[in-house]
């Protein structure tokens, strides 16, 4: 057998299989690291929107002429009131809802009974008028329509 032929063949093969390689390396699941990410603890968040004459519906209904002083008395009134202890103010939305998130980072794990216990909690109280799971770290503001 011709010695460059052989030598053209085996450039060929092994082009062949760097190829292969490199093909199955893109298609990799993604490693261990980031899967831990996805898993790493973040908080739950919630929409609530209150209703009656109480300090956090004022607040609520505040938020379309003066945002920054309707925070400042929400913000105030969750670290006050017992029943709220646990959870911080997140972000106002559009549609008079705001969206509220557990202060301390919830571990993949335990999120569904934390969100189970935060929405049956809220839903208890007489001046909620409704409380659903929302869709935390949103920068576009999404979801429920929440404005930053």
């Amino acid at each position: 057998m011709n010695p460059d032929a052989l030598r053209g063949w085996g450039i060929a093969a092994s082009g062949a299989f760097i190829a292969g390689a490199l093909a199955v390396s893109f298609n990799a699941p993604p490693q261990a690291s980031a899967r831990r990410a996805e898993a790493a603890p973040t908080p739950v968040a919630l929409a609530v929107r209150f209703r009656g004459s109480g300090p956090i519906a004022r607040a609520q209904a505040l938020a379309a002429s003066d945002p920054a002083r309707a925070r400042r008395v929400v913000e105030m009134q969750l670290e006050q009131q017992e029943e709220f202890a646990g959870l911080c103010f997140d972000r106002f939305a559009r549609d008079g809802a705001m969206a509220l998130r557990s202060c301390a980072p919830v571990p993949a794990g335990q999120r569904q009974r934390e969100i189970a216990r935060w929405l049956a909690q809220l839903r208890g109280m007489a001046a909620v008028e409704y409380a659903e799971e929302s869709i935390h770290a949103d920068p576009a503001g999404a979801a429920h329509g929440e404005e930053q």
